[in-house]
């Protein structure tokens, strides 16, 4: 069998569905992590924290595991909540389907058991192109 032939048989199995998929597990340590919009006063500041995903074509599924990543870099912190302020996404049309693109970016909190006081945001920033 020729290299080009196997190249070849290799490049045409990479395009099936979901290879290139970022998949994104919640973390044990972020599974407490909750995710708001709006001002949270009574907690301590842990720091900017970003999550995204990138998934063949289904907004859902990119949206959900952007959540996880975020959360998982929240709870990497400690951190009991995250205020959520950009919410970015974007198709991207591939050689054999299109992808979905999620970033999600916010403010990472450490709140005490009674919990934070919730401001709610007026409106969520979001960016689709």
């Amino acid at each position: 069998m020729s290299r080009s032939f196997i190249s070849i048989a290799l490049l045409a199995t990479c395009g099936c569905s979901g290879t290139f998929d970022k998949h994104v597990a919640l973390d044990p340590s972020a599974s407490q992590v909750q995710l708001v919009t709006g001002a949270l006063t009574g907690c301590q500041v842990l720091g900017d924290v970003l999550g995204t995903a990138s998934v063949e074509g289904d907004q859902a599924a990119a949206m959900q595991e952007a959540r996880n990543d975020i959360r998982n870099h929240a709870g990497a912190k400690g951190a009991t909540h995250v205020a959520l302020q950009t919410n970015n996404s974007d198709s991207k049309i591939g050689m054999w389907a299109s992808r979905v693109e999620v970033t999600l970016g916010g403010v990472a909190y450490r709140c005490g058991p009674n919990g934070p006081v919730i401001t709610p945001a007026p409106t969520l920033t979001s960016a689709q192109n």
